[in-house]
């Protein structure tokens, strides 16, 4: 009888873990092209925007693999490469499920296809893990494709062309989803955006909407800043999908970036190598209380002409880690980015300039004390107007500390030519996306509580400036929120790659999304728990929400309040603005026709998502409490609408978890057969 129990115990506690396995297929697809994409753990696959459901080849390792119909509800054969047309397994919400089974064992898989986004496609020679390990390394050999929704080329290395991939960041690239420069094996024109060979591929990892660097390049470029122009695209790393990413340019000097002379390259032409880094705390520019020390490159050959061009970043944060900085007397860090090994004369001509601004600015008269000059014969003041526009109206984080970028030219006939404010970087953390600090109130003054743009807040020359940009912005933002605008475009682009991206990293589930409640220690490469940081939104949906409690919807009211606010505080001459969700057709001209009242408004057709200039590098928080500083203005007082593939709403987990279906039935078969072994002893000793 002992032998018995044993017996059927073992069968039952078999039977439940053969049921309860779920052993991986190794499932791949293959495009026409050519391109194999691997499937997830979870049975999810990405697929790029020029896929043709009706021409996908499977490849897995089982063989006797069957898939079920959902026209037919039957069973159906199919081997390891066969073409399947998978039109039928199309859900609503335009993923399609797709079921195999090895007898009675089921394989779930959903299907994802990108509505209309180009797509990059990088093939590694070290793996993809090495290059985004806590230790990242560089990949020179990276074989790279950009291909647009249609199947077209924008680009492709050929057998003996090869690229760079690298992770990129001083703060972003500490996150799981990294950002990554890119360098072509030559100067290419991608999407319109001008030659060059490097390029920027932004995460957008922080920001849930994935358009806020979008929206604030396109918004500076429409009031006349220097701003990146951009691209989304869906990124796939060795046949993994690894995202919606936002393909721009880098901030650099160039002929289609900023476009000032090189005196990088003139350096580089006299100089084979470069010295050592020398440092200097005294000497005539200190002693003159116009700066407190600054960096530069010894033993460098000077080109006869060094007034330009040069590139400048404002950083706070990071400037140490730089080759060439210089910190005024107000304790602004500047690091020159080009040229990159500037020389002793280099350096004290651009950090001159830099500081008589800024003692001028810091007057109450807007005039240094040395040079006698008004902070306008030093920089170009509607650049700089226009630059506190957009840190001001996206409360941007990094204002003041980071990311603020300015450029001068080379003098021209013995005139010095004025340093300009730009191009506009680093804008993820704008619009009530990072929670910390205030940074989400929608009311009261940010960027004139921070660094540098607390000297210009406080001459009325400079306040007349931004009202008199703003009055235009006005209008500009609330065309973007209206239907068929600038959002409304940008959302029905992305399409189903906000599934996508959802799904591959979990932004839409706060229990699996870091981000939601506890904060990276960047140092030593942990969560630590803290106070929610970034806003998290569970539903995503269209470009014409107004409910808050979306991610689109939230974004929108942010733009709209924003705008109001500062509208209002700057006593802008503007006419108050609602939201237009309804489009009115043209009334019909007399010898027409009336139009059938049951056809649905036309959409109309925007701008493209392309802002219009230049840009650069990347987001380091500063934690700067904001308070209700004033800004002394002169005169003034104080969707997913996505096509074929369109629904990026929340989707069922039904399909994907079907394997931890099994797995809990598994067990409960096992249990229940412990359980009734149980009962059978207990019966047999009370009789």
């Amino acid at each position: 009888m002992k032998k018995l129990i044993f017996t059927v115990i073992c069968i039952f506690a078999l039977a439940g873990v053969v049921f309860a396995s779920d052993t991986d297929m190794d499932l791949s697809v293959t495009l026409p092209d050519g391109r194999t994409f691997t499937s997830t753990e979870a049975g999810e696959v990405f697929l790029p925007s020029y896929t043709d459901p009706t021409e996908i080849v499977f490849n897995f390792a089982k063989t006797g693999i069957s898939y079920e119909s959902p026209l037919t509800n039957k069973k159906i054969g199919i081997s390891s490469g066969d073409k399947l047309d998978i039109t039928e397994f199309r859900k609503s919400d335009g993923t399609y499920s797709v079921k195999f089974y090895d007898g009675d064992t089921e394989y779930a898989y959903t299907v994802f296809i990108s509505s209309s986004l180009p797509s990059i496609h990088i093939t590694t020679s070290i793996g993809k893990d090495r290059i985004v390990s806590q230790y990242p390394q560089t990949d020179t050999n990276v074989k790279t494709a950009i291909i647009n929704k249609n199947g077209k080329y924008e680009y492709v290395d050929t057998e003996h062309m090869c690229g760079e991939l690298k992770v990129r960041g001083n703060t972003t690239d500490t996150y799981a989803k990294k950002p990554f420069q890119l360098k072509l094996n030559e100067k290419k024109n991608l999407f319109g955006m001008g030659e060059a060979k490097t390029w920027i591929l932004l995460a957008n990892y922080l920001d849930q909407s994935f358009i806020r660097n979008s929206v604030m390049y396109k918004l500076g470029s429409l009031i006349g800043l220097d701003a990146c122009e951009f691209q989304s695209v869906d990124l796939f790393l060795d046949g993994e999908y690894y995202g919606v990413y936002l393909l721009c340019e880098k901030v650099q000097i160039g002929k289609s970036r900023v476009n000032i002379t090189d005196l990088e390259k003139e350096n580089d032409k006299l100089n084979a190598t470069y010295g050592s880094i020398v440092s200097v705390t005294s000497g005539e520019l200190i002693d003159k209380g116009i700066l407190r020390e600054y960096r530069y490159i010894n033993g460098v050959t000077d080109p006869e002409d060094i007034t330009g061009g040069y590139l400048v970043e404002l950083d706070n944060n990071n400037y140490r880690s730089e080759k060439c900085y210089f910190i005024t007397t107000s304790g602004n860090a500047y690091v020159v980015k080009s040229p990159e090994n500037a020389s002793k004369a280099q350096m004290e001509y651009i950090a001159e300039i830099f500081g008589y601004m800024e003692e001028a600015l810091a007057s109450d008269t807007g005039y240094n004390s040395i040079e006698r000059k008004h902070y306008s014969e030093y920089i170009d003041e509607d650049s700089l107007a226009r630059a506190y526009i957009m840190a001001e109206y996206g409360r941007n984080y990094d204002a003041g500390s980071s990311s603020t970028y300015f450029y001068k030219d080379v003098d021209l006939n013995g005139n010095r030519t004025k340093i300009t404010s730009g191009p506009l970087w680093d804008c993820d953390n704008t619009l009530g996306n990072i929670l910390k600090g205030g940074a989400a109130v929608q009311e009261g003054y940010w960027a004139a509580n921070r660094p540098f743009w607390n000297l210009c807040v406080k001459h009325g020359d400079f306040n007349s400036l931004v009202k008199k940009h703003f009055e235009r912005m006005y209008d500009i933002i609330y065309d973007m929120v209206d239907r068929g605008g600038y959002i409304d475009e940008l959302v029905s682009e992305l399409g189903t790659s906000v599934a996508m991206e959802r799904a591959r990293w979990h932004s839409d589930d706060y229990s699996k999304w870091p981000l939601y409640d506890e904060r990276f220690n960047y140092h030593h490469y942990e969560w630590s728990p803290n106070t929610q940081t970034f806003q998290f939104i569970k539903e995503y949906s269209d470009g014409v929400d107004e409910d808050e409690t979306t991610v689109i919807g939230y974004l929108i009211n942010c733009m709209t309040d924003r705008a109001d606010w500062l509208a209002t505080e700057w006593n802008c001459n503007v006419e108050k603005r609602e939201r237009v969700l309804v489009i009115q057709p043209p009334p019909p001209d007399n010898d027409d026709p009336k139009p059938d009242t049951d056809d649905p408004p036309p959409a109309t057709d925007t701008s493209t998502t392309s802002g219009t200039t230049d840009t650069k590098d990347t987001a380091a928080s500063s934690d700067t409490e904001t308070s209700s500083g004033t800004v002394d203005t002169g005169d003034t007082s104080d969707t997913n609408e996505s096509g074929d593939n369109s629904d990026t709403g929340d989707r069922e987990d039904s399909d994907k978890s079907a394997p931890d279906k099994k797995i809990i039935i598994g067990i409960a078969v096992a249990f229940a057969a412990a359980v009734s072994v149980f009962v059978f002893i207990a019966s047999k000793k009370k009789l």
